[in-house]
């Protein structure tokens, strides 16, 4: 038998799902943990040095664009 998807392991990356019962109102939603760090990285570095960094946010940004559409099957340039 294959190994079971960790549905509570998600629910870790989550922390508003240690307090309650989250439903997504599709809206405004719950973020991952991991999200809220790279989110928080990201403007310390703007805070720090402006927009020095644009070369790489923008050759990053491409990179993830590229993993979205194949995760999806998408072409990347959709």
């Amino acid at each position: 038998m294959a190994d079971e998807f960790d549905w509570w392991g998600v629910r870790r990356d989550f922390a508003v799902t240690e307090r309650i019962a989250y439903l997504n109102s599709a809206a405004t939603g719950a973020i991952p943990r991991q999200v809220a760090d790279a989110a928080t990285g990201f403007y310390a570095d703007v805070l720090a040095s402006g927009d020095a960094h644009w070369n790489d946010w923008m050759s990053r940004r491409e990179r993830v664009r590229g993993l979205v559409a194949r995760l999806v099957n998408a072409e990347r340039d959709c």
